[in-house]
């Protein structure tokens, strides 16, 4: 796309922010800025901490260190349904996930399924994400443990471990949609119980 301004031909660059995008001409490309013109408006600066991408109107292409939305937003908030498979059970958590680093979280569930017994794990996740852009699905894999607290013996709660893996995708808005599986061993005084659930998650990263 071309801009006519004062006789001149100005190209747009576009430069991905946290959340929004830019349509400019890219002035200079310095050591922590990029300096930018907007039509025939004054020349802006932004630091480049704050750029994900720089896509130059010939087709070149810059990632920034920040390219990964997992490090400039690195804490996720979200909601899982799930099925118990093989039975005609669901599960709904809140869903906590804090990146130390782009592939690295440390996870926290909270949740209560429709016979109202609840559930809390915790544990870290593995992201395959490394040289991630923007709109790609991420597969991820985990280790969670926790307690479990029947209605039948609320005050002897059980012991619950999972294994939580499968694809997670986020959008330029920072919003992320996944497919989750989560094989589940729980065991209590007197039962030990294994299942598998299957669900689908909506959240956002801040």
């Amino acid at each position: 796309m071309t801009m006519f301004i004062n006789g001149q031909v100005f190209s747009q660059d576009i430069i991905y922010l946290k959340g929004d995008t830019i349509s400019a001409k890219v002035i200079e490309n310095g050591l922590k800025t990029i300096k930018y013109q907007n039509d025939n408006l004054p020349i802006q600066e932004i630091r480049k901490r704050n750029i994900l991408r720089l896509e130059y109107s010939n087709g070149e292409i810059v990632d920034f260190g920040s390219s990964n939305p997992y490090k400039i937003s690195p804490l996720n908030v979200g909601i899982v349904i799930s099925k118990y498979i093989g039975e005609e059970m669901f599960l709904a958590e809140i869903d906590f996930n804090y990146f130390f680093k782009p592939s690295f979280a440390i996870g926290a569930n909270i949740g209560i399924d429709v016979n109202g017994n609840t559930f809390l794990t915790a544990g870290p996740k593995c992201y395959f994400n490394k040289n991630i852009l923007k709109r790609r699905i991420i597969p991820f894999i985990g280790l969670q443990a926790g307690i479990v607290s029947s209605v039948d013996d609320i005050k002897n709660p059980g012991f619950a471990i999972q294994l939580p893996f499968g694809l997670d995708f986020i959008s330029s808005k920072n919003y992320n949609f996944g497919l989750v599986f989560s094989p589940r061993f729980i065991t209590g005084n007197d039962y030990d119980i294994g299942v598998f659930l299957i669900g689908l998650k909506l959240g956002k990263n801040f």
